[in-house]
C-alpha cells in the first residue's frame, strides 16, 4: 500500500507511485484544503489517498442535490423616481443547489459552533411580473456572480445531519442567500447596486409553503437600481420577499 497525491483539477492526471510503479489515473473534484507548501508545477495536492497495485479508492464525492421549484413567487416594492411606491408581483421558476457534505442526502459539518449547516446557492430564477411604470419586468440572476448561501439547523439533536423533514421528525433551519440579479423592463434593463441579502427560517427540506425570505436591510435602506451602462436609473428596491414554493402552479 503506498500513498498518492491528490491533485486537484478537472482533468485526470497520471502519476507513477511508490515502489511498485503503477501508473495511477485519477481526478479530485472540488476544493481539497492544501497548502500553498503542497503546490508545484503540476498542482496543489493533499497526502492521504492510498492504492494498491490492484487499484485505487476513489473519494466519496458529495451529494449535489438540485431543488426546482415551478411556482416561485418574488414580491418586490419598486420606489419610483417620483417617490411613489408601487408592490410588483413576479411569478415563475427558482432553481436551488444543496451541497451536502457527504455521500447521502442530509449529510452535514458542524464548523465550529455546534450546528451543522451545508452550502447552498441559488443557480436560476426567471420570474415576470407587470409594473405601471416600467412595463413588463423579467427578474432573472446576474450570471457574472454567485448567489450563495447556507442551511443551519436551529439544534444538533443528532451529529452530521441536517435537522430538518424529512431527515428527522421535526426541526428546522436558518438560511441566507446573497442574490445577485438583473431585471429586464420595457423601458430597458436594470440591475442592484448590491446584492439581495435574503435570509428565511425554513421548515422542510426542500423548502414548502409555509417558508419566506426577506431583506431585513431594505426598509430600513433603499437599494438603487442602475441602468445598463452603470448609471442611476432614479428606482430603488424598498423591500424583497422570494418564496421558493408557493404551493400555486403558475
Amino acid at each position: 500500500m503506498s500513498t498518492i497525491l491528490w491533485v486537484e483539477g478537472e482533468e485526470p492526471v497520471s502519476h507513477t507511485m511508490g515502489a511498485s510503479g503503477v501508473n495511477v489515473d485519477f481526478i479530485a473534484k472540488g476544493k481539497v484544503g492544501m497548502d500553498a507548501d503542497n503546490c508545484g508545477e503540476k498542482g496543489c495536492f493533499k497526502v492521504g489517498m492510498r492504492f494498491s497495485d490492484e487499484g485505487y479508492t476513489p473519494p466519496e464525492e458529495p451529494v449535489i442535490e438540485v431543488d426546482f421549484f415551478d411556482s416561485s413567487v418574488v414580491l418586490i416594492e419598486l420606489v419610483t423616481p417620483t417617490g411613489e411606491r408601487e408592490l410588483i408581483e413576479l411569478t415563475g421558476s427558482s432553481t436551488m443547489h444543496v451541497f451536502f457534505e457527504g455521500s447521502a442526502e442530509g449529510d452535514a459539518d458542524d464548523d465550529g459552533n455546534g450546528l451543522d449547516e451545508v452550502p447552498i446557492e441559488m443557480v436560476e430564477m426567471e420570474l415576470v411580473g407587470m409594473s405601471s411604470s416600467l412595463g413588463q419586468i423579467t427578474l432573472s440572476l446576474n450570471p457574472s456572480f454567485s448567489s450563495a448561501g447556507q442551511y443551519e439547523e436551529r439544534e444538533n439533536n443528532i451529529s452530521g445531519l441536517l435537522d430538518i423533514p424529512p431527515f428527522t421528525m421535526n426541526g428546522s433551519i436558518d438560511s441566507f442567500f446573497d442574490v445577485f440579479i438583473d431585471i429586464d423592463t420595457d423601458q430597458g434593463p436594470l440591475y442592484p447596486a448590491d446584492s439581495i441579502n435574503l435570509v428565511g427560517l425554513i421548515h422542510h427540506k426542500p423548502p414548502d409553503p409555509r417558508d419566506t425570505y426577506n431583506d431585513p436591510d431594505l426598509g430600513i435602506t433603499l437599494l438603487e437600481l442602475l441602468d445598463a451602462v452603470g448609471n442611476p436609473s432614479g428606482y430603488f428596491i424598498s423591500a424583497f420577499q422570494y418564496k421558493p414554493n408557493s404551493g400555486i402552479a403558475t
